[in-house]
């Protein structure tokens, strides 16, 4: 492979391993301090040696082990609390420490308004205040009589509520913890509504400021031409990025259909923005080399204007950086390599930011990236178009597809779902986004200059957005619109990625080696897979969730099919975020809830409901959530009691009435209860559980 057009690719791909490394272990290594000094000494004197021809070889050695020690390193130090001055490494637990930090995002309000806090000092009583940094994850208590949280605002909060963020508590479960950390936030803090204070107002970054502000103001102008509420979201979010008004609905359909990615400001977006300004300068006919300077500055500014009115976000800064080395590439009238450049604006992004590796977002937008880059030319030519109009209907359906080649494997790992009608989504929903954002853009310029006009542009963005929120909903509604409750694991993610990378290099190098390569991942990929539904079909488990407060979810998974056990009061996406991950990776396709206050009688081949009995293949349970009589003159046989809704029993009066192994106390119970009966069943030599500890799994033996 010829690396002379596309150094930063090899330079990226072993800086990447190192912060992967680095991400997996999560701790430091200093002794790749060594093979970091002497690559780096070996690269230098190669690279200016007479023989460096002759030991090419090494010289690349040297260097790809010096670039992974450096993303390694780089990776690690970029955690906020192996710093000397990160806040927490300063907490003496004393009760009068207050945190004092600054709102760095903007709030998202619910019953709890979230915001990101930036701490900036801990004041003690008779100590002086001393400057820390780090950031963590604030939830405060929404009071509808004080004033709303916004960026800047300086707060302070009593440490006391600090707690380092807990590992998921269910099987499978999306892990918070580690989504948290790739943001370099370690801590939360839960807040009531009257146990802070905000000190002072805008003392944020200056730019931050701006930049929210305009962002606020053009928020403004689309709410005073767009009234209705679900296309005023849509339209915020697409133009300006701004989520927090996009309801359940909006987002299931968008996402059901495979249109979310155009809810998220990103590549697509400053791409059509980069298209206007092209399509705009181009028609200014001059050579001249300061035209052509001024044409250049326009369109950087353009860019990153946009990236500010965003909100700045990290995907929107990928695209910026991508778009900005084009444009630059262009003036300069250099024929620059594409893969090469998309590696550069990626390699630059993850040494200011190594964490953006691990982002989801950064993910899909570079295989998406790669997928057009690659595939677009090459579904394009299976159909010739003459016709100009539908040809560039073809050509955008077209990017759809590429795109989504190499993003479903990881779109299913992350979502556990593909959309089958994205196709047919692609071309309309990339359409109206360029009409949408064209109109808002235009809107915004004209409600400043020209009011009148901004008038009928606001009615004709208001249709165009009805229009596209209308054709998603009719997507949704038709029949087998989506693949749900697809679960791989990252090795089988891994498998299928080798095949589509041997299938790549067989079209490029055409090649039936890396055919028969290709052939072989794809037989291993479906061996392994066939072992993993295997397993799960013979897995048989009954598994009490951590549901939170008050809830009771017990799931009996077998043959990739669970009964569940569900208080009535618990609603339906507290099942869902508890329950969803851990079925998915079981296989499960067939779910029976059973209410747990129902007193019908259920059974089937291998389970019995008979309130308050259970009996799963050979396991007798009983739920207790209240007094228990005797059930008969002779003790009966238990393996588990559940103990729910602080049941009013002791451990010694159930011991007269069943004869059991094991207890477990649900989330439906107070501490003080769990307490009581753990220390009861400690004194009994009785095993014990509590599901506020995490789930607790009990496999079933066949």
């Amino acid at each position: 492979m010829n690396w002379h057009t596309k150094p930063f690719v090899r330079l990226l791909l072993p800086f990447m391993g190192g912060i992967l490394a680095c991400g997996h272990f999560q701790t430091e290594l200093t002794v790749l301090f060594i093979p970091l000094l002497i690559s780096f000494g070996i690269s230098f004197w190669l690279a200016n040696s007479i023989q460096s021809f002759k030991y090419r070889w090494g010289f690349g050695v040297a260097l790809t082990i010096f670039f992974f020690c450096l993303g390694y390193q780089i990776c690690y130090y970029n955690n906020d609390s192996v710093h000397k001055n990160y806040f927490a490494n300063h907490l003496t637990g004393e009760k009068d420490e207050i945190l004092v930090g600054v709102v760095s995002d903007i709030p998202k309000y619910g019953k709890w308004t979230k915001i990101k806090l930036d701490i900036q000092t801990i004041n003690r009583t008779n100590t002086r205040d001393e400057k820390f940094d780090g950031t963590i994850e604030a939830l405060i208590e929404t009071d509808s009589t004080k004033k709303q949280l916004k960026y800047g605002d300086l707060l302070a909060i009593p440490a006391s509520n600090l707690k380092k963020i807990e590992p998921p508590k269910n099987p499978n479960s999306f892990n918070y913890k580690r989504y948290l950390y790739f943001q370099n936030i370690h801590y939360q803090c839960f807040i009531r509504k009257n146990n802070y204070k905000i000190l002072k107002s805008d003392q944020g970054s200056y730019i931050a400021t701006i930049t929210n502000q305009l962002r606020f103001k053009f928020l403004a102008v689309l709410k005073k031409h767009i009234p209705k509420e679900e296309e005023l979201a849509v339209s915020s979010a697409l133009i300006l990025g701004y989520k927090n008004d996009l309801n359940e609905k909006i987002r299931n359909a968008y996402a059901e259909t495979g249109a979310m990615h155009v809810l998220a400001v990103s590549g697509l977006h400053v791409g059509i923005v980069y298209m206007i300004l092209h399509f705009l300068l181009a028609r200014i006919k001059s050579y001249k080399n300061s035209v052509r300077l001024i044409k250049l500055m326009i369109s950087l500014l353009g860019i990153w204007f946009f990236v500010l009115i965003t909100g700045s976000a990290p995907s929107v800064i990928r695209a910026a950086i991508m778009f900005s080395l084009i444009t630059i590439g262009k003036h300069i009238d250099r024929d620059s390599y594409i893969y090469n450049t998309v590696a550069t604006s990626a390699f630059f992004i993850l040494v200011i930011d190594p964490y953006q590796l691990f982002q989801v977002g950064f993910q899909l937008s570079y295989l998406a990236v790669l997928g057009i880059i690659f595939f677009f030319n090459k579904i394009r030519r299976f159909i010739l178009i003459k016709n100009d109009y539908i040809n560039s209907i073809w050509e955008m359906t077209v990017v759809g597809i590429a795109a989504q080649i190499t993003v479903i494997p990881i779109s299913v790992f992350y979502f556990g779902k593909i959309p089958i009608y994205f196709w047919l989504t692609g071309f309309v929903v990339v359409f109206s986004a360029m009409i949408i954002l064209t109109l808002g853009l235009l809107l915004f310029a004209l409600e400043f200059t020209v009011p009148f006009l901004a008038y009928y542009v606001g009615v004709a963005l208001n249709e165009v957005v009805s229009i596209l929120n209308k054709f998603i909903y009719l997507i949704q509604e038709l029949p087998y619109g989506v693949i749900d409750n697809i679960s791989i694991g990252t090795t089988f993610l891994v498998l299928l990625y080798l095949t589509l990378l041997s299938a790549i290099f067989w079209l490029r190098f055409e090649s039936k080696l890396w055919l028969k390569v290709a052939s072989c991942i794809l037989f291993a990929s479906s061996i392994w897979y066939s072992i993993q539904q295997y397993q799960n079909y013979q897995t048989k488990e009954i598994i009490v969730y951590d549901a939170g407060r008050d809830n009771t979810i017990i799931d009996f998974i077998y043959n990739q099919k669970v009964i569940s056990l569900i208080n009535s009061t618990v609603d339906e996406s507290k099942i869902n975020f508890t329950t969803t991950g851990n079925r998915n990776a079981y296989g499960v396709n067939d779910i029976k809830t059973i209410n747990l206050d129902s007193i019908d009688y259920y059974k089937n081949g291998v389970f019995i409901w008979q309130k308050p009995f259970i009996q799963f293949y050979d396991k007798k349970l009983l739920i207790v959530d209240s007094k228990i009589k005797n059930i008969s003159d002779s003790k009966t046989e238990i393996d588990l009691v559940l103990m729910r809704k602080n049941a009013k029993i002791k451990v010694d009066e159930l011991n007269q009435i069943v004869d059991f192994q094991q207890i477990i106390a649900d989330n439906s119970n107070t501490y003080w209860n769990s307490n009581k009966w753990k220390e009861d069943c400690k004194n009994q030599k009785i095993t014990f559980n509590d599901s506020k500890n995490g789930a607790i799994i009990l496999p079933i033996k066949n």
